[in-house]
């Protein structure tokens, strides 16, 4: 059985842009390449996202089971200082405690995409092959890691005046 992820792109501003990745993930299928499970971007967008494959751009890739070390690299292509999202908009066939996580590697934030919300984020123009990974295993997040990305600070105050 194939289980698949599909994920949406938007740019939130500037030229507008929406792409759509497939990935499929099963135990006949391998993370190289493998005939007929793969579809190769030939797009040419300012702005764009893509999974990527030998260093090629791909829309649909196929991928062996879903492991918690595995990890999916994105490539981001923006053409100026704007906003985009990237939300998980489809689940098929993946079980509902499966974790799937946008690691951004940029600010160190692990963004959980099962939540049916987007990520949205900031980018300065450029070709960015390893700011954006799809991650599996939320047990890999220390606690350091989800409190330094919270944005809260604890003041505490030693001095009670009565």
């Amino acid at each position: 059985t194939m289980r698949k992820l599909r994920l949406e792109f938007n740019a939130l501003d500037g030229q507008a842009t929406r792409r759509e990745l497939l990935l499929g993930f099963s135990n006949i299928t391998t993370d190289a390449f493998d005939y007929g499970y793969e579809a190769k971007n030939t797009d040419n967008n300012h702005d764009d996202l893509n999974l990527l494959l030998d260093g090629e751009f791909m829309s649909i890739q196929s991928y062996g089971e879903i492991t918690d070390d595995k990890v999916v690299p994105l490539a981001l292509k923006t053409s100026g200082n704007n906003s985009y999202s990237i939300k998980l908009t489809e689940v098929d066939n993946i079980a509902e405690d499966q974790e799937v996580y946008l690691r951004d590697n940029l600010t160190d934030m692990y963004f959980n995409l099962r939540q049916d919300i987007a990520y949205t984020f900031t980018s300065e123009a450029g070709e960015f092959n390893e700011r954006f990974e799809i991650v599996f295993n939320g047990e890999s997040l220390s606690t350091e890691e989800v409190t330094a990305n919270n944005n809260t600070v604890i003041y505490y105050n030693n001095n009670i005046i009565n």
